[in-house]
């Protein structure tokens, strides 16, 4: 099986593993195919939920051993133009997403359990309450996929949505419905139902279609463009999102870095997924001290890099942003030139993409368009910084938190650490430890919001639930009102909370006069 990313557009649902044909979604008004899903869906989610965490963990679990079985099949139907091999496949998607149902297997029981709590920390005026937090699936979770990485995304979101007790409808990314009607037979294999996880093919009317099926949460990767149009259409009906958005992320090299370890990053960053990926360090911000050094070494490095498969539109996005930043006093490191090969042809692309080589530019002022701009063209951007605190001024000023990295002494990249603004910091090293699958990821600002992974990931899944049991019969908000309990109420209120003892001793006192007059009144009544 052979995926080529960038196919032609997709138009149909798939139920079950089979596609039905277009002509019967185009004579079936309102999307009846997608709500007849969705039927069968919710039907399946209802049972679902009813199941044990414990049974539903143990079935994911089963995930990871059929990932490692069918590593040979799966790396295959993930290799696209942009991969250097299954290699990278292995590494970059199927490792990390068997980590991530092993993971799960091991701990959403701990992490979705109830939590109880009893009288500590319940404040005393609210008498005998005994209290569970109950963690229950949201229902019906749309996972809107990625062509960039169709597996580790997508399949990561799935299971955490489907061991929280949802179920699932996967709208796939272009080219790419072969291999997640794949993903789809490997979780029927570990006993996950059929009509637990519902297939939509790319188009956007098919995202259309769910929504108007009453999806209940979309979790959705892409870029924020389209992030901001998918929160417009998710507004009407209030429903929530998960967005994993672009990023133009920064490297921040310290004085004390490994140089030789900045260029050997830098060079994976640009070449893994050939720079199609959203964790990518484009903006390199490097200590004055060591500018030149680190700009030397990455120009020798630079010019080992075969040329890339880029995407022709990412290059015209690109190239008026490029030329503004030249007129205005950037300089390349690297020639900016399509890459005619010397010995051996490259191999023939879609039209949509090109060979390209990377395209390095140092002294950006971050004032510069292209210091702001999401891309998934192997870009770097060189910019010195003269102290920490401009250093931290220049990451936080752009517009994407997705991630940053730091590389440098550790305690005084620890400090640094602290005050990027970004949802994941690497130090000495970059992209990689995201894989963990003990820990979230999410960005901020125009990366997004919300987080996938982790057990913050997986509760994400989830809508909290509240029971409250009352114990005993003392219930004070039930009496009659009484003249005297206004000056109660502002008695323990600044027993509890005045500022200072002197404070705190008048509303014990403002209490018990109160308690008092109540105590006359009652006599008065009888």
């Amino acid at each position: 099986m052979h995926l080529r990313l960038h196919a032609v557009k997709d138009h149909t649902l798939t139920q079950g593993i089979e596609t039905n044909s277009t002509a019967e979604q185009a004579s079936d008004p309102g999307f009846g195919a997608i709500h007849r899903g969705m039927e069968k869906g919710r039907r399946a989610q209802a049972e679902w939920k009813s199941i044990p965490i414990a049974e539903r963990a143990q079935k994911i679990g089963q995930v990871a051993g059929l990932i490692a079985s069918r590593a040979d099949e799966l790396a295959r139907g993930v290799t696209s133009p942009y991969r250097s091999g299954e290699r990278e496949t292995v590494s970059a998607e199927l490792l990390p997403l068997a980590e991530a149902a092993f993971w799960l297997s091991r701990n959403a029981k701990r992490v979705l359990q109830p939590q109880r709590l009893g009288g500590r920390g319940l404040p005393f005026w609210l008498g005998r309450l005994s209290a569970t937090i109950y963690r229950e699936p949201v229902g019906m979770v749309m996972i809107v996929a990625t062509w960039n990485y169709p597996l580790f995304l997508m399949g990561t979101q799935v299971l955490q949505a489907i061991v929280a007790g949802n179920g699932v409808c996967i709208k796939v990314a272009p080219g790419t419905m072969h291999l997640v009607q794949e993903w789809k037979r490997l979780l029927l294999e570990s006993g996950i139902p059929s009509d637990l996880v519902l297939l939509l093919e790319s188009d956007v009317s098919n995202f259309d279609g769910a929504i108007a099926a009453g999806i209940d949460l979309v979790v959705m990767t892409g870029s924020s463009q389209t992030g901001k149009k998918v929160l417009e259409k998710l507004a009407p009906r209030l429903i929530p999102a998960i967005l994993e958005l672009g990023g133009s992320d920064a490297m921040i090299v310290l004085a004390s870095a490994d140089v030789d370890r900045v260029i050997q990053s830098i060079r994976f960053s640009l070449c893994l997924n050939s720079s199609a990926t959203c964790m990518a360090a484009r903006r390199i911000l490097i200590d004055r001290s060591i500018y030149e050094t680190v700009c030397e070494n990455l120009s020798k490095a630079i010019a080992t890099i075969p040329p890339m498969v880029v995407s022709k539109e990412a290059i015209a996005k690109l190239s008026p942003f490029l030329d503004a930043a030249i007129d205005q006093g950037a300089q390349r490191l690297s020639v900016v030139r399509k890459v005619t090969p010397a010995k051996e042809p490259l191999a023939e692309l879609p039209d949509q993409l090109d060979w390209h080589e990377p395209i390095v530019l140092r002294d950006v002022a971050p004032s510069m368009g292209l210091a702001a701009l999401d891309t998934f063209a192997p870009l770097l951007l060189l910019t010195p910084f003269n102290n920490i605190d401009q250093a931290i001024e220049l990451n936080n000023r752009s517009p994407y938190a997705l991630s940053a990295s730091l590389f440098g002494e550790v305690k005084v990249a620890e400090e640094v650490a602290k005050n990027i603004r970004a949802g994941f910091v690497s130090i000495n090293d970059l992209i990689v430890p995201t894989a963990d699958p003990r820990v979230p990821f999410g960005g901020r600002g125009e990366s997004g919001f919300g987080s996938t992974r982790g057990a913050e990931g997986l509760l994400e899944m989830t809508c909290p639930k509240v029971i409250s049991v009352r114990k005993g019969n003392w219930l004070p908000h039930l009496d009659p009102p009484e003249p005297s309990d206004k000056q109660l109420l502002f008695g323990m209120l600044r027993w509890r909370h005045g500022r200072g003892w002197m404070e705190r001793l008048a509303g014990l006192k403002s209490i018990l006069r109160a308690i008092r007059s109540r105590g006359r009144d009652a006599m008065d009544r009888t």
